[in-house]
């Protein structure tokens, strides 16, 4: 059974939140996952402690991050996302017409809205008990390295 649409309200405007198809998921999953994973591999220390016990700096992280990132990966991870999002008023952001069109001049708000739309396509993997709980509580915790 497909989980139920996901409406949030994000500074002050409304999105609903539908899912993805398995397939389309699936892969977007592994796309940020092959991005990321150098990225968190870098987190590691050579002490052999848990990711989860190193002190992080975020701004190294974002740099890397940045650094794997390539523009045509991160528009499609952002089209990707946000091909599954409602806005209360624009309708689907379906394409990066709409997306360039609803956002222009509002880039943290978009930010806000991927990331949501990340959550809550990937909610089993963060939620009380998912497999990436654990970190998922460590990045809120962040702050950057000054």
């Amino acid at each position: 059974m497909a989980r139920e649409t996901i409406e949030r309200d994000i500074d002050g405007e409304i999105y609903t939140f539908y899912q993805l198809g398995a397939i389309k998921s699936h892969n977007l999953l592994r796309r940020i996952g092959a991005i990321l994973a150098p990225v968190l591999g870098a987190l590691a220390n050579n002490s052999g402690t848990s990711i989860l016990d190193n002190d992080v700096d975020l701004k190294a992280v974002i740099e890397a991050l940045f650094d794997k990132l390539t523009e045509s990966e991160g528009e499609g991870i952002i089209l990707s996302l946000l091909s599954q999002v409602h806005h209360n008023g624009v309708g689907n952001l379906k394409n990066k017409e709409i997306v360039d069109n609803h956002f222009k001049g509002r880039l943290p708000h978009m930010y806000k809205v991927v990331y949501a739309a990340f959550e809550e396509e990937y909610s089993g993997f963060f939620g009380d008990g998912g497999i990436l709980a654990s970190i998922s509580q460590k990045v809120k915790g962040l702050t950057l390295a000054k």
